[in-house]
Order: C-alpha cells, then structure tokens, then sequence
C-alpha cells in the first residue's frame, strides 16, 4: 500500500481451552456446558509450533514487504506468547493493550485482581503494558 498505513489482525494459536471446547459435549452450546476453569490458557504444543514456524515465516515475509512498524498485543498469556513466536528476532516495537483483549467469558479471560500477573507476563515477553491498562478491569 503506497502512502497508507495497513492493519495486520492475528489471531493467538490453539489454546487448551480451544482443545477443551472441541471435545464432544464441551462446546458453549451444549446442555449443562461447565466452564472448565482454565483461567487464562496457554498454547498447547500445536499451537506454540505453528506460531514459531507458519507464523514466523508469514510475519517475516510481511515486515520484508512492507515492515511492521507496532504490535499492539491483548494482555492474555496465549496472545503474548502467539506475538513474541511468531515475531522471534524482528526488532519491533511491542506494547500491550487490555482494549484488544477479549471481553470477560469465561474462566479463560483474566479478571482485574490479574493485573500484576499481566505485568510481569508482558515483561518477560519483551512487551510493555498500555499504562491506561492499569485502569483495566
């Protein structure tokens, strides 16, 4: 795109929830569905190995073309780790939003006594938190 900008919207690899909600009678329609209590899931093995490889090799090949200027990252653990996989070395500034993060489901999304454990996931995957997330929740 020639003197625009574009938005890239990526989606967090398979989740232990996504696996959870796949088994028979597991799915959010289901009668007597039960919330599993998986809070904030992680990526499954699958879904940490498609991130680093399929991932990783489109991102590249997308910075190359036209180069990635910001990742905004939802706080939850599976969109952090996704982001940091698939952009591996590429030095991109990084921050993280809880304005992108999904809306309060199930067990699954973080509630607002989390913000510490948000904070310290952020760090450890080279991201910074928005500061107006500190009013999150």
């Amino acid at each position: 795109m020639r003197g625009g900008k574009s938005l890239l919207c990526i989606r967090h690899g398979v989740t232990e929830m996504n696996v959870y909600l796949g088994q028979p009678g597991c799915s959010f329609n289901s009668i007597g569905f039960v919330d599993p209590g998986l809070f904030d899931t992680r990526l499954t093995a699958a879904g940490e190995a498609l991130a680093a490889s399929e991932l990783r090799k489109n991102l590249a090949a997308a910075h190359e073309s036209a180069p990635i200027e910001l990742v905004v990252s939802s706080p939850l653990t599976r969109a952090l780790k996704t982001a940091a996989l698939g952009l591996g070395s590429l030095t991109i500034p990084r921050t993280v939003s809880p304005l992108i993060a999904e809306r309060r489901y199930l067990s699954s999304e973080p509630r607002a006594h989390m913000m510490q454990h948000l904070e310290s996931r952020c760090l450890a995957h080279n991201m910074n938190l928005d500061v107006s997330a500190r009013e999150w929740g």
